[in-house]
């Protein structure tokens, strides 16, 4: 029986797969000096969410929002600290300013011309 147990414990946790599937956060370690020096994706525009307005809602309404919003802050912001700072690269960084320029036809003509020059 107890063997069995033990087999079944195994079952439900790995070291050899625990080892092998990271965690999100573990992920974001391994590869933090390529977060820190590449962005992937310049996001084209960046806006607040859209909310919905009503007149006169009802404040129970209110107050399930409210408390629905607050809760949902506080349950994924623990989780979803680890992207802060891809986030935040993401705002404030810019491309390599070479990878813009091969980007566009014109700047590559005015490279040839000024070099040219």
């Amino acid at each position: 029986v107890h063997g069995a147990q033990h087999l079944e414990a195994y079952w439900q946790r790995s070291e050899t797969l625990a080892q092998a599937v990271l965690t999100p956060q573990q992920r974001i370690e391994e590869l933090t000096d390529i977060i820190e020096r590449f962005i992937f994706v310049m996001p084209p525009v960046e806006a607040p969410a859209i909310t919905m307005h009503t007149s006169h809602p009802p404040p129970t309404l209110l107050l399930q929002q409210s408390v629905f919003k607050e809760t949902l802050r506080q349950e994924l912001s623990p989780h979803a600290s680890c992207l802060h700072r891809i986030i935040c690269n993401m705002r404030t960084q810019f491309p390599d300013l070479r990878l813009i320029q091969y980007d566009c036809g014109k700047l590559q003509t005015l490279d040839i011309l000024l070099r040219q020059l």
